[in-house]
C-alpha cells in the first residue's frame, strides 16, 4: 500500500478480508510487527487503514479478547445487570460501591430470603474489603481464588460475578498508548510488552510475553 493510498474499514468482516494484504505488509517490517504486538489498531493506521468509530471498538474488542472471552463477558454483564439493575458494569470500586448501596443486597439467611435490605455498617465495611480484592492488579493463587470467591458469594452473588469480569480484562491489558506504540516502532522502547496474538479471521487467541530490545 503506497503512503497516499488508505482503505476505510467499517467492521470486522470488512477488516478480516484485507488480512491477505495486511500480513505480509507486518511481516516485512520488523519494527511494525513488534509495534503491533503493543496496539495492533495503531499499526493499521500506519499501513493506511481508517477505521470508523464503531468499527475500532468492535475490532479492539475482539483483538483484546478474543470470541470466547468476549462471549463470557456478555454472560456475566446479563447476570449481574439482572441482579443489580443495570445496564452497565462499574468501572472502579467508587461506582461500584454505590451500585451495591443503591441496589441493596439478598441476605444470605435463606428466612429472609425476599427481604431487599441496606447494607449495614459491618456490612459496607466488609464491601469496601471485597471491592478492593475486585479491582486490585495482584493475581491470586488458585486457593486464595477459591477463598476469595467463596467470601464474594457469601456476601452478594453479583461480588463473584464482577471478579469474574474483571479478572479476564486483566488477563487481557488494554493496548499501548500512541506514544508507547511510537517508541517502540522507533525502536526506542526497552521493556516487556504484552503481545496478544489475535486472528481476526475465527482461530483462538493466545497471549505472549516478548522482549523489546
Amino acid at each position: 500500500m503506497s503512503s497516499t493510498e488508505s482503505i476505510n474499514i467499517n467492521s470486522l468482516h470488512e477488516l478480516q478480508l484485507q488480512m491477505p494484504r495486511i500480513v505480509p505488509a507486518v511481516n516485512a517490517n520488523p519494527g511494525l510487527a513488534l509495534a503491533a504486538a503493543a496496539n495492533p489498531l495503531l499499526a493499521l493506521e500506519q499501513l493506511g487503514y481508517k477505521l470508523s468509530s464503531p468499527a475500532q471498538e468492535e475490532i479492539e474488542r475482539y483483538a483484546r479478547f478474543g470470541p470466547d472471552n468476549l462471549k463470557r463477558l456478555a454472560e456475566l454483564e446479563t447476570e449481574f445487570g439482572k441482579l443489580l439493575t443495570t445496564k452497565t458494569m462499574p468501572a472502579d470500586p467508587s461506582e461500584a460501591r454505590a451500585l451495591f448501596e443503591k441496589s441493596g443486597y439478598e441476605p444470605s439467611d435463606k428466612s429472609a430470603a425476599n427481604t431487599k435490605t441496606t447494607l449495614k455498617p459491618a456490612k459496607n465495611q466488609s464491601l469496601t474489603t471485597s471491592l478492593t480484592a475486585i479491582f486490585a492488579s495482584k493475581v491470586l493463587a488458585e486457593e486464595e481464588e477459591k477463598k476469595l470467591l467463596r467470601e464474594l458469594s457469601a456476601q452478594h452473588p453479583g461480588l463473584p460475578l464482577l471478579y469474574q469480569y474483571r479478572k479476564i480484562h486483566r488477563q487481557r491489558p488494554a493496548f499501548a498508548t500512541r506514544s508507547a506504540f511510537e517508541s517502540i516502532l522507533a525502536g526506542e522502547k526497552n521493556t516487556l510488552v504484552d503481545q496478544v496474538e489475535f486472528s481476526l479471521s475465527r482461530h483462538r487467541d493466545t497471549t505472549k510475553k516478548h522482549s523489546v530490545d
